[in-house]
């Protein structure tokens, strides 16, 4: 109870850190997660995995097709593939004259009877005017039981800088409740982030 109360303290303190990279590109692709307002770190399964925590896709099965587009003010564009633990995703986003596409291959692993995952995203980002940048997302999730789900995923560990905007590294901390079981109609999410 006490590491329980401790993670959901910790989601609590942190802080969104946007920097100067694009608001509508943090935003990541899918109705779940944007319906959950991005707090989708430690509920990530499927397709959205690849821009949410590629340690997500440890668990599925099949073939999965996820298109995204315009968000707000921005023009934003997402097309995700994800076939069993690989995942494949493309992002456009064009915000206050400056476009951006990000390129994703991402790989996700489950052990300890599904319960453990980890998952790795390495990102081809392109500005403008071809210069290019190149991005590596982290990702860990953990189902200690069919209620709880805790998710931390390192993003843009590289740190890159395309069309002179250093992309800041970000650290997300998520945790997700689930009253009536996993597959459940509902969850409750806590999400942090913080960025240096």
């Amino acid at each position: 109870m006490r590491v329980l109360f401790l993670l959901i303290s910790l989601s609590i303190l942190g802080r969104p850190a946007f920097g100067e990279w694009p608001d509508s590109f943090k935003l990541g692709i899918g109705a779940r997660p944007l319906g959950m307002g991005g707090a989708f770190s430690s509920r990530a399964e499927g397709t959205e995995s690849i821009f949410w925590n590629p340690a997500g896709l440890g668990g599925m099965r099949g073939i999965e097709y996820l298109w995204t587009r315009d968000i707000g003010s921005a023009s934003y564009i997402g097309h995700a593939v994800a076939i069993k633990d690989f995942g494949f995703g493309w992002q456009q986003n064009v915000e206050e004259g400056k476009g951006l596409q990000v390129s994703s291959i991402s790989y996700g692993r489950n052990g300890l009877s599904g319960r453990i995952g980890f998952g790795i995203s390495c990102k081809l980002i392109e500005g403008d005017c071809g210069e290019k940048g190149y991005g590596l997302d982290l990702g860990f999730l953990a189902r200690p039981t069919g209620w709880l789900s805790l998710g931390l995923v390192g993003k843009d560990i590289l740190n890159p800088a395309v069309s002179g905007t250093r992309i800041p590294t970000s650290f997300v901390l998520g945790t997700s409740l689930f009253p009536f079981g996993f597959d459940g109609p509902t969850s409750i999410g806590l999400e942090s982030e913080g960025s240096r």
